[in-house]
């Protein structure tokens, strides 16, 4: 790795978590502790499954998040029928894929649906992960029309909030919040993909590189880059706002040496 890539690895932190459409914390840690128990003993061969390749990697997050509820919410984490269109045949589908076609659960936007049955579908291009990657990996991913899914089994990462900002199932359904964002509109999918394909090019040809020295705007640059899927005009557009600040912080600093 050269070293002003190595540099850059640095500048750019793990990406912040904002809430868009679902809270923030779904179970808080008070809530999480006394179930710690029963959240390994369902979560654990579900590991087994995802290690051993004996489900599809959607099978095993929809299975994940039922799993998860289940614990959390033993008498009421199915809901009924959304009647939304998301599969042509919902049973063809690996099965708990196919309930989250046709069925709601509790805490749980349809947005998490889609994502899943267009991940079973082979529509969109996940990957599940047991960990957070950093946000040069994540804007790699997204250049190349890739995302990720992290989901969590260790028993000590069960209990507590991931990054201190949400529990463990919060942030899977985050994720594919995310991905649904990114695969949802066959347009967005195009543009976002050529902004941030443009983006890490600009990156690593050092465009950057003074941005990344100010910790606020590294901040809301590693924000756009591996946290914010949207419009690509908006994108472009959050993008340009980073770099007018950036303008005006130096004709700022410019100022101030001059006196």
């Amino acid at each position: 790795m050269q070293s002003n890539e190595i540099s850059q690895s640095n500048s750019i932190k793990k990406s912040t978590l904002r809430q868009r459409r679902f809270r923030q914390f779904l179970f808080h840690e008070s809530e999480l502790q006394p179930k710690a128990e029963q959240l390994e003993t369902q979560l654990a061969p579900l590991y087994h499954v995802w290690q051993n390749g004996l489900a599809s990697e959607p099978e095993i997050v929809a299975r994940y998040i039922i799993e998860f509820l289940r614990v959390m919410r033993p008498h009421d984490f199915r809901g009924g029928l959304h009647y939304h269109r998301m599969a042509a045949s919902p049973e063809n589908l690996p099965s708990s894929v196919g309930e989250f076609a046709q069925k709601t659960f509790r805490s749980t936007p349809l947005s998490v649906n889609r994502a899943l049955v267009l991940w079973a579908e082979g529509r969109s291009r996940l990957k599940l992960l047991d960990y957070v990657p950093d946000a040069m990996t994540i804007l790699r991913l997204q250049a190349k029309g890739e995302r990720i899914v992290t989901c969590f089994f260790k028993p000590h990462e069960l209990t507590r909030l991931v990054e201190g900002k949400r529990d463990p199932l919060g942030f899977v359904m985050h994720d594919l919040v995310h991905a649904d964002h990114f695969y949802g509109h066959s347009e967005w999918t195009m543009g976002q993909v050529d902004f941030y394909a443009d983006t890490l090019r600009r990156l690593e040809g050092g465009e950057f590189d003074n941005l990344l020295k100010d910790d606020h705007l590294a901040s809301r640059f590693t924000y756009v880059i591996s946290d914010m899927n949207s419009h690509p005009e908006h994108l472009k557009q959050t993008l340009a706002s980073i770099l007018e600040g950036q303008k005006k912080r130096q004709q700022l600093n410019a100022g101030v040496e001059l006196n």
